[in-house]
C-alpha cells in the first residue's frame, strides 16, 4: 500500500534531513519540500519576530513511497535525527502517477 510520508521540521535541520533522504534511495524515490508556517502549543519560537507573529518557519517535506518503507524510515530517523521539533504522519494514497 502506498502512503504519503510528511515530515515537518526546523529549517535548521533541512539540509541534515535532506542528507538521510538522499542517502536512502532503496526507501525514499523522491520526494518534495516546501517552506511553511508552524502553530500551536508546540512550537519552539526561534527570536522575537516569530513570536510576533505568533508562528515559526518550518520545512515541510513529502515523500510518497510504500508503508513498509515509511516505516523503515521513520525507524532510522528516530536513531539518527533526534528531535522534538520534528513532527510526522503518514496517510493512505489510494493513486499516484505520472501524466506522460
Amino acid at each position: 500500500m502506498m502512503t504519503c510520508l510528511t515530515i515537518v521540521l526546523p529549517r535548521s535541520l533541512e539540509e541534515a534531513l535532506v542528507d538521510h533522504l538522499l542517502e536512502h534511495p532503496e526507501w525514499v524515490p523522491g520526494f518534495t519540500t516546501q517552506v511553511v508556517d508552524g502553530h500551536g502549543r508546540g512550537v519552539v519560537y526561534r527570536g522575537s519576530a516569530e513570536q510576533v507573529r505568533g508562528r515559526v518557519v518550518r520545512v515541510m517535506v513529502q515523500i510518497v513511497t510504500e508503508r513498509d518503507k515509511a516505516d523503515a524510515l521513520l525507524a532510522h530517523l528516530r536513531e539518527s535525527l533526534v528531535s522534538p521539533e520534528i513532527a510526522w504522519w503518514t496517510m493512505p494514497v489510494s493513486g499516484f502517477g505520472r501524466l506522460a
